[in-house]
């Protein structure tokens, strides 16, 4: 049989998420998948969105870390009879967090 937890005074405190500074913010958000995950997390409260807006060297880190991604081509076919440009879709595995945001919700 476990003992009994000790009364709440004297429990140390607990720390949130919310008590993390924004330098560990940033650390975590920096291993997010890619952008539409960083934009759910930094719009999911003011605390998370202050690091994100307020570090323009932390955004040009994230962009190098998680590139665009390719997305496709422009066509234009040259000859006797050009035919109009076409768009040629790369198409990768789906990404859910993009999907998710394409959707406009979780």
């Amino acid at each position: 049989m476990a003992p009994p937890p000790p009364p709440a005074a004297e429990c140390p405190s607990r720390t949130t998420v919310l008590d993390l500074d924004d330098d560990l913010l940033r650390e975590v958000f920096l291993r997010l998948p890619g952008l539409p995950s960083l934009v759910r997390a930094a719009l999911s409260c003011r605390t998370f969105l202050s690091p994100v807006r307020s570090s323009p060297a932390f955004r040009r880190s994230f962009r190098a870390l998680h590139p665009s991604p390719f997305v496709g081509l422009f066509v234009q076919r040259r000859g006797f009879k050009p035919e109009a440009s076409s768009f040629k879709a790369h198409h990768s595995r789906p990404d859910p967090d993009f999907e998710a945001a394409a959707r406009g919700g979780d």
